[in-house]
């Protein structure tokens, strides 16, 4: 069976997960499942570049638009790829157990 995660990594996960919305909401970036990727790794700092190139454009005053962010997604989330792979397989999944629950 898998790792489980300890209570304080569940907390953690949900903290950046809250944080991560707030951004979103904070800097008018739709709550997408591409964006929220993003958004996550930047409140959890498990990406220092990705978290100095958003804070630069910031305070530059340059738009966070979905260009910049698929841009910033491609550049410092190596598994872009994997996330829309994953998103994929979701909804045929979802696809499929509605077929199954019909």
């Amino acid at each position: 069976m898998g790792h489980s995660m300890t209570s304080e990594k569940i907390l953690s996960a949900s903290e950046c997960s809250a944080r991560a919305i707030e951004l979103m909401a904070e800097h008018g970036v739709a709550p997408v499942p591409e964006n929220y990727a993003l958004w996550y790794r930047y409140a959890s700092g498990q990406t220092p570049d990705l978290n100095q190139a958003l804070d630069e454009r910031v305070s530059d005053g340059l738009p966070i638009d979905p260009a910049a962010v698929d841009e910033l997604r491609e550049r410092y989330l190596n598994d872009a790829k994997l996330t829309a792979v994953t998103l994929d397989t979701g909804e045929k999944l979802n696809s499929e157990l509605n077929q199954i629950i019909e």
